[in-house]
């Protein structure tokens, strides 16, 4: 195999942003249309720079295979020939039919980092692959469909864990005006300890209760009936909307966000007391401690900041619920991470699509790729902490809910 060869398969990894299992990403006809061409013109090519290498060499048209698949899912395929038979693409495995996943992440990867739809359609363009605005434009809009699908499809009725999260994005209209919305997000991590995205609401405007409701009342709707804890930042009015829908559900309020507050709350020696007794709380036998230690901190707090310290002693018993929970997990439900790293990722997409979304429907097909991603990738074995206390967590559940 010649250098130039090698290359074409650098050129698709290049493009890939990362190894992950491939399920269903993108629809199978679109994948089947798609990396068809994808494929046909790579193939093309790399005949090109094996006959300018090997000048002898002369093109002999295209034989038509049907018998290569990636998965289930068959390729039809137009494989260039050279008259003396010493040519094969290098990019399609030569003693098997079965193409390797990462071709199925090739258009998905493109739409996930390109800046906008224009810039994905000047990449493909540049890279000579033959595919016009109709196409792409079909594309994003199934998986904005799919997204909208994900977002309707039905849950499991019991939660061990529900992380919920709020983000302010900025999306373009259709005037061309960039408007300030928030995305609000619910992860939840079932009775098998298993992470899964349950679901999200785009609204345009600054967070509010009426969006969080809607949050809930959907995962309600979809067939989430009970949830040992919730764990949210602590948003003016979210615990009545959370009791609301699940009155028997515990409430955390997310302990890293407060440790945040504080430090732009206190000076820098109070703040440093505050942080040391959070992590003394977090280490306690017995919630009895853990109530000691925080009223501990709100006396300190109190005595310069009575402000600060009323907001803390309203709520908490939401910041200590945690510890009702083993030591080994309480890393996990301590504040609502999972969700907000969620978010992160949507923030990645954000700065790489020039500070805002160019609609909400690019929106919608950006973060579909990525739910599939990370529910298939990072997400798929679960949380190992918490499946090695199950059977403690499903005896709380029962405590609460009963057999």
């Amino acid at each position: 195999m010649n250098e130039n060869n090698i290359n074409l398969n650098k050129i698709i990894n290049n493009l890939l942003n990362d190894k992950l299992d491939v399920n269903q990403i993108i629809s199978e006809s679109l994948i089947q249309t798609l990396l068809s061409h994808i494929l046909n013109s790579l193939m093309t090519k790399e005949r090109d720079l094996f006959i300018q290498n090997n000048p002898s060499s002369v093109k002999n048209g295209f034989y038509q295979r049907k018998d290569f698949s990636i998965g289930s899912i068959p390729i039809s395929l137009s494989i260039p020939r050279t008259r003396d038979s010493i040519f094969f693409p290098s990019i399609l495995p030569k003693y098997s039919r079965t193409l390797p996943d990462m071709y199925k992440n090739l258009i998905s990867s493109l739409i996930l980092s390109s800046q906008s739809i224009n810039s994905l359609k000047l990449t493909l363009s540049s890279l000579n692959l033959p595919f016009n605005s109709e196409q792409i434009d079909q594309i994003v809009n199934e998986l904005a469909e799919e997204y909208r699908a994900i977002n309707t499809r039905e849950l499991q009725p019991d939660w061990l864990f529900i992380f919920a999260d709020a983000k302010v994005i900025e999306i373009r209209n259709e005037q061309k005006e960039t408007k300030k919305a928030v995305i609000l997000t619910a992860i939840g991590i079932n009775m098998a300890g298993e992470k899964h995205y349950l679901g999200s609401i785009i609204r345009y405007g600054n967070e509010n209760l009426e969006a969080w409701k809607e949050l809930f009342e959907n995962l309600a709707v979809r067939g989430v009936r009970r949830v040992l804890m919730v764990i949210t930042d602590n948003f003016s009015g979210i615990e009545k909307v959370i009791k609301g829908y699940y009155p028997l559900a515990m409430t955390q309020f997310c302990l890293v966000h407060l440790i945040r507050n504080a430090r732009y709350r206190l000076s820098k020696e109070e703040w440093k007391i505050f942080r040391e007794k959070i992590e003394m709380i977090e280490k306690v036998n017995r919630y009895e401690e853990a109530d000691r230690l925080m009223e501990e901190i709100i006396e300190m707090v109190e005595k310069k900041h009575r402000s600060f310290a009323k907001e803390i002693r309203k709520d908490k018993e939401r910041y200590i619920a945690f510890v009702k929970f083993p030591k080994e997990i309480r890393s996990r439900i301590k504040s609502n991470n999972a969700s907000e790293n969620f978010h992160k990722e949507i923030e990645k997409i954000r700065i790489n699509s020039g500070g805002y979304f160019q609609s909400e429907r690019i929106l919608e097909a950006k973060v579909c790729i990525m739910i599939k991603r990370i529910e298939y990738g990072r997400w798929r074995k679960g949380e190992p902490l918490i499946k090695g206390y199950l059977y403690e967590l499903d005896r709380m559940f029962k405590e609460v809910y009963g057999e």
